[in-house]
């Protein structure tokens, strides 16, 4: 009877150091309560170093123009004041792109979607076989380009060729970003419906994780141009 109650505590005794070990399995593994914390600078630095990679510089300039002009018309014709060579797609302020084309005498053909538009610069949208005939050349004195403005917009390009080096070379990745080799991210960028539609992610664990989502425009040639509305979520733990 004697053993019998030995052998009984033997087992418990090994049961409850299995659930013991399993337990801090679970705590390293998961949990990790040895690491420490990111901070704020971490965040605001794996910000810094997305942007930098992710976006790109263009600029762009506003024109509005008469609306009684553009009725029944399926196209209208300006001035180019682009030099030919000159990379450059128009949008209405929406972010629709407009068809458009510049012909020989110096004039840019554009359909017609709104009063507004922009002219932005330093991309190619141009569309040769554009071929609407303009009824009205708008004069000078009927529209007016405003100032140039210099602006940066996160380009779908851009964050695939991201994703591409987050899914390849996580590490090195991590090291260009300047991070330290103990902290982690992902990064999850939605459309305006929040839609997820670039994901880069790693298994997360359920403290220390600082989370920011910001509002971002994307700019998109994947079929036509178009600048979309998005938010781009960091996680850094």
């Amino acid at each position: 009877m004697i053993m019998s109650k030995k052998g009984t505590s033997s087992t418990e005794m090994i049961i409850s150091f299995g659930l013991f070990i399993t337990f801090l399995l679970f705590m390293f593994i998961y949990i990790n309560p040895l690491k420490t914390a990111p901070t704020s600078s971490l965040a605001t630095a794996l910000e810094v170093a997305v942007k930098e990679n992710a976006t790109i510089e263009l600029e762009k300039w506003g024109f509005a123009v008469n609306k009684t002009l553009l009725d029944g018309v399926g196209c209208f014709q300006i001035n180019n004041s682009f030099s030919e060579t000159d990379p450059i797609f128009i949008t209405d302020e929406k972010g629709n792109k407009a068809n458009f084309k510049k012909s020989s005498d110096n004039q840019l053909t554009v359909e017609k979607l709104s009063k507004f538009y922009y002219a932005h610069k330093g991309i190619n949208g141009t569309n040769p076989s554009y071929n609407c005939i303009p009824k009205i050349l708008v004069k000078e004195k009927e529209y007016s380009w405003s100032v140039p403005i210099k602006y940066t917009i996160y380009y779908n390009r851009s964050l695939a060729k991201l994703k591409e080096a987050y899914d390849s070379d996580y590490n090195s990745l991590k090291q260009n970003f300047k991070l330290p080799a103990s902290a982690e991210f992902s990064i999850v960028v939605s459309d305006s419906e929040r839609n997820e539609i670039i994901k880069m992610t790693k298994t997360m664990p359920r403290v220390n994780i600082i989370s920011r989502e910001f509002p971002i425009e994307i700019l998109s040639d994947e079929s036509g141009i178009k600048i979309m509305k998005g938010y781009l979520r960091l996680i850094i733990w």
